[in-house]
């Protein structure tokens, strides 16, 4: 993980030296974010969720490109269109990595170019992630199931040691 802010206003990690987050760094961001959206390859999102749902086609894009004007944003290819970036996260992929994902409102409003992009919680493939949040396919149905749009859901991850630093901060406790 490396240091994100998001909605933590807090420059102690930034002092202490820990790593700051950045484009192709490989790491997750540490802080809180909001969690408003969801993707799937199913047409529909499962039953009882009420965050916004997208379902991946072979067109929904996550532009990971900082030169991009569309730069950390989920975009619909239409048919035939050449994309304007150079890089992008395709959300309808050949695995089952992004079978369903909420996206983690890192970075987003507003957007910093190169602070890093596309992140999300996605199922697992028993590997480390290159910067993204991971679990089996059931607790991320689940937790996506459980998450009410209507209370603005945050996602609070960070490491034990920027935890203590920023502890007073108004988090829960650590588990």
């Amino acid at each position: 993980m490396a240091w994100a802010q998001g909605l933590l206003q807090s420059d102690a990690p930034k002092r202490a030296g820990r790593p700051i987050k950045h484009e192709g760094d490989g790491r997750s961001p540490a802080g809180a974010f909001y969690l408003k959206e969801a993707t799937g390859y199913a047409p529909t999102p499962p039953s009882g969720a009420t965050l916004k749902y997208h379902a991946a086609t072979q067109q929904l894009r996550c532009v990971d490109d900082p030169e991009s004007s569309s730069y950390n944003q989920i975009v619909n290819l239409h048919d035939n269109e050449k994309p304007t970036w150079s890089s992008d996260e395709q959300m309808r992929r050949s695995d089952a990595l992004y079978e369903l994902t909420i996206i983690v409102e890192y970075n987003r409003a507003p957007i910093a170019r190169g602070a890093g992009s596309c992140h999300f919680l996605h199922v697992t493939s028993g590997f480390p992630t290159a910067g993204c949040t991971a679990m089996p396919l059931d607790a991320l149905r689940a937790l996506l199931v459980w998450l009410r749009a209507e209370a603005h859901p945050i996602l609070v991850q960070l490491p034990r040691h920027t935890y203590e630093l920023i502890r007073d901060a108004n988090l829960p406790p650590f588990n």
